[in-house]
């Protein structure tokens, strides 16, 4: 399944980075500082311009910032693809993702101040859950992916985001904007704008998505490209 916007929107894409870039403002970013496990295991080290995490599955992580500079790479180092370790940002500053993300399992990135991958970004990873809403700790060890709060931050791609075949991406908050390139090949992508947001497991035929978005906007611009996957853009505004 191939969404596509043609050249006439690059304009629109433009007026969105830029009003983007000035809603995330100017603060420093750098790699992510002072993480806290609460949960699992997980060791660090620095080398260069890598941070390699290498975590059991499950884990937990507590962060007080959570952003990588251009040039820069972030690798979480995982027992397999199935393997998952969430990221909870507790600071007070949005993530912005301008580098490399990397992981051979999925990644869980939970900022209620907003998540901005930036135009130059590079995510490669075998599952990607990016939200400014909530999910709590035992929803997490149990698979259950839903997501609440009062996060207003946005949810923002301008890069690229790729899956091996069978991937997941999922973007969510009270507003989600797509003007990058998201690619899962038969995987599935969801964009999910909403106070509350609900996603049943893929792995069950009925998987559906419930949402509580009472003035909420999904927006996509770029291209999401899932061949014999599928695509969801949810919200009030769409």
């Amino acid at each position: 399944m191939r969404a596509y916007f043609p050249s006439h929107l690059h304009l629109k894409r433009k007026l969105l980075a830029a009003t983007v870039a000035a809603c995330f403002g100017a603060a420093a970013h750098a790699n992510p500082l002072a993480p806290q496990v609460v949960a699992g295991q997980a060791q660090f080290s620095q080398q260069g311009n890598v941070f390699s995490i290498t975590n059991a599955p499950n884990t937990i992580i507590n962060w007080q910032s959570f952003s990588i500079q251009a040039g820069e790479i972030t690798r979480f180092i995982q027992q397999g693809g199935d393997s998952k370790v969430l990221n909870r940002i507790v600071g007070q500053d949005p993530s912005k993702i301008l580098g490399a993300l990397q992981s051979n399992g999925k990644v869980y990135l939970i900022n209620p101040n907003g998540v901005l991958f930036g135009k130059d970004a590079r995510i490669d990873v075998n599952g990607l859950v990016a939200s400014s809403l909530a999910i709590s700790n035992s929803d997490f060890l149990a698979g259950k992916n839903h997501f609440s709060g009062e996060g207003a931050g946005k949810v923002v791609n301008q890069g690229s985001i790729t899956t091996p075949g069978g991937g997941q991406v999922y973007l969510i908050g009270a507003s989600v904007e797509n003007s990058g390139v998201i690619t899962t090949p038969q995987g599935e992508v969801v964009l999910a704008a909403g106070k509350s947001v609900q996603l049943v497991d893929s792995a069950n035929p009925d998987v559906h998505v419930v949402l509580s978005a009472p003035a909420d906007q999904a927006l996509n611009l770029g291209q999401v490209l899932a061949a014999g996957g599928k695509v969801g853009i949810y919200g009030a505004l769409v």
